[in-house]
């Protein structure tokens, strides 16, 4: 997916671009005094690596992790005075990571479920979309979830959008359910469109996500449901101190610059807050 890389070098430049220069614009984030039990610590973030524009490798330096969560992270670290770390997981070790605490947070497109909070914290700021991911030369029409009934479909183990195609079978798919192949997340969904021993892929909603020159996105499920940030629920304090940092980046524009950068809407931004049920 040469073209795919090469759209991700640039975004990636940007982001690096604006990383150098983020010391203006965050200036205002300076929560060290407040939280001086973190100063010096490291902030280790577990990440899936794999979702652009979320979080990736970057094409020039495959042990540096970008994009828009990964640089609003380090620019919460250097708020709480806190050097940022990670961690590379693939989508179903990041609760376990957590909880076991071989990393302090989580993130990718980790979307907020009461079930989920059940065992983990969340620190939610951004709205939760998914979509339905075909071959470019794929004559599917969807105008509602329940078109997708009697398809082949894949989405990655543990997500959201898995989550939704198993509800889907059990109520409006339930006389004609779609065959459903879970994934590991990354490339692995939309190879097997590509392949066509999947119809569709259910995955984020964004186009930097995928090749447009062999994808495209034909429908898009919007939800009420939040993504967020996933902390043990131990971990209070440092959620607390996490939560503020992330409300001034909101506050000072740091976050909007960064959702610019990554070619995304700023609408999808919402209020940070702390949910633990």
């Amino acid at each position: 997916m040469a073209k795919l890389s090469q759209s991700l070098l640039g975004i990636a430049a940007l982001g690096l671009a604006y990383v150098a220069s983020s010391g203006t614009a965050s200036a205002a984030c300076d929560l060290k005094a407040k939280y001086p039990e973190f100063v010096g610590k490291p902030l280790k973030v577990g990440t899936t690596a794999d979702s652009p524009p979320y979080n990736y490798r970057d094409a020039k330096d495959l042990d540096k992790i970008t994009g828009l969560n990964a640089d609003y992270f380090r620019a919460i670290g250097a708020c709480l005075g806190m050097p940022v770390t990670f961690a590379v997981s693939d989508f179903a070790g990041l609760t376990s990571g957590v909880q076991a605490g071989h990393v302090d947070v989580a993130v990718s497109t980790i979307q907020y479920r009461p079930e989920r909070a059940a065992a983990i914290n969340f620190v939610v700021y951004m709205k939760g979309a998914s979509g339905v991911v075909v071959r470019k030369d794929s004559k599917l029409k969807v105008t509602k979830m329940e078109d997708l009934c009697g398809l082949k479909g894949a989405a990655a183990v543990g997500g959201a959008q898995l989550a939704s195609l198993e509800d889907l079978n059990k109520k409006g798919c339930a006389a004609k359910p779609i065959e459903l192949t879970a994934t590991p997340g990354g490339p692995g969904g939309p190879m097997l469109v590509q392949n066509k021993r999947a119809d569709f892929y259910l995955g984020p909603a964004t186009i930097q996500s995928f090749d447009m020159d062999l994808f495209k996105i034909t429908y898009t499920q919007t939800s009420n449901l939040a993504l967020g940030a996933i902390f043990a629920k131990t971990s209070t304090k440092l959620m607390e101190a996490f939560a503020a940092a992330m409300k001034t980046l909101q506050a000072d524009g740091t976050e909007a610059a960064l959702y610019k950068t990554y070619l995304m809407d700023p609408a999808v931004s919402l209020p940070a807050e702390i949910r633990t049920k």
